[in-house]
């Protein structure tokens, strides 16, 4: 009998797709229940969302917070929004806001307990540091937050805190990166991400297909740090840093009917970067940073290249009087003509680190159309000390994971077969 379909936040997928997935299902076949759990447990609280609503709002005795039924919440990555609508609300006109809540299963924070605070902390604090350096930047009103602690907050100064990797620390893998850890120079911290990518090849049960894919991931990795001082910019390494919103793309930009941007939204991941990793967004054909090559590529392109002229006359009219230095235009030019976009795009992207290295980066250093047997077994090797050994580790972690996945469609049939009989059909 056929393995029935299991869902999934968003849709549904099968076995025979789940096993291909890049991405530990496992854990994402969780999701869907610890969403519904979660909001029936939000609906459960909602006389207390409206009191603390009402508490951030001050609103006096006349006005009265609604909560509004589930099928009007919106549901993101990595929160959920609760519209509330204030009856008699004089204070604002638009009798409705938004009580934010992140999704717990979702921050990591079953396996490193304090992320979910640290998410909160970011983003307060992106709203404070913006309103008061760069208060022409369209955000929403932001009222108030509260912790763990059941403290509650108004909006105020707050110090910048790192932003954490996200995929990785939800699903148990460790970053090794400290939260309260602030790098001064730019090496350091390039090579801790280097490091997130060897955490995730170690510890993601299912990061590898088999072991000439084992070797390919281990040969780029090595590769990778191999090559890092040719796209590492020497007057760079100690700055400047720039605040950057990375979560910034279409869905977070808020425009009205004339396309004027409103408001821009989702600022936890902000973290303050090195200036030589400031990019032109790689959506702006709606591909994958990893899909752009042959016509994708050419067509990016010549996006990328309208962008920076809009980019460059903007910082222009920022720069100082009779000056033509223009940093982040230079910059973000010479990234794209020396190659180093790629570089620092697959530093910053789990799933893409691959495809990036192999059609980007490793042409630059050998005449090659493609992949290469001989070079992946070689280097491999200089992964670590113990490659030969995690490469079998590996391969037998990848058919237990098979097993147990398969197992978990097999339990959601057999539940299915019972009911069926207890009813008849």
């Amino acid at each position: 009998m056929a393995l029935q379909s299991r869902k999934l936040l968003g849709g549904e997928t099968t076995f025979e797709e789940a096993v291909e997935e890049e991405h530990n299902m496992l854990q994402r076949l969780t999701y869907w229940q610890k969403q519904f759990d979660f909001m029936v447990y939000l609906l459960e609280q909602r006389v207390e969302i409206e009191s603390i609503v009402s508490y951030h709002l001050n609103i006096d005795r006349t006005a009265r917070c609604r909560l509004t039924p589930p099928d009007e919440w919106i549901y993101g990555t990595f929160n959920i929004c609760l519209p509330v609508y204030i009856d008699n609300w004089t204070r604002r006109p638009g009798k409705r806001v938004i009580i934010r809540f992140p999704l717990p299963y979702k921050t990591g924070e079953i396996y490193f307990p304090g992320n979910t605070d640290e998410k909160l902390r970011c983003e307060a604090a992106t709203y404070a540091w913006i309103q008061e350096n760069c208060p022409d930047v369209p955000i929403p009103q932001l009222w108030g937050f509260a912790f763990s602690d059941s403290q509650i907050y108004l909006i105020g100064k707050l110090s910048y805190l790192r932003s954490i990797d996200r995929y990785l620390e939800n699903e148990g893998i460790p970053t090794n990166i400290d939260k309260d850890i602030t790098y001064s120079s730019v090496e350091p911290y390039l090579l801790d991400l280097l490091a997130c990518h060897d955490s995730r090849l170690r510890y993601q049960p299912n990061s590898v297909k088999n072991e000439v894919d084992c070797r390919a991931q281990m040969a780029v990795l090595t590769s990778m740090r191999s090559v890092l001082p040719r796209y590492l910019r020497r007057d760079l390494r100690h700055g400047p840093f720039f605040m950057t919103l990375t979560d910034l793309h279409q869905s977070n930009v808020f425009v009205d009917n004339n396309w004027h941007i409103r408001y821009l939204v989702d600022l936890e991941w902000a973290c303050s970067l090195p200036g030589q990793m400031q990019h032109p967004p790689w959506w702006l054909t709606s591909r994958g940073v990893d899909q752009l090559q042959g016509d994708h590529l050419i067509a990016f392109d010549e996006i990328r290249e309208e962008f920076m002229e809009v980019f460059e006359k903007e910082e222009r009219l920022l720069a100082l009087p009779n000056t033509d230095v223009l940093p982040r235009t230079s910059t973000m030019k010479n990234n794209w003509n020396t190659g180093r976009y790629w570089y620092l795009k697959a530093l910053e992207s789990v799933d893409a680190v691959f495809n990036l290295f192999v059609y980007h980066i490793h042409p630059e250093f050998a005449d090659t159309s493609g992949r290469n047997a001989i070079f992946e077994r070689m280097n491999s090797s200089y992964w670590h000390v113990d490659a030969n050994d995690f490469v079998a580790t590996k391969v037998a972690e990848k058919e237990e994971y098979d097993v147990q996945l398969r197992k978990e469609f097999e339990t959601v049939l057999d539940q299915n077969q019972k009911e069926n009989e207890k009813t008849g059909w």
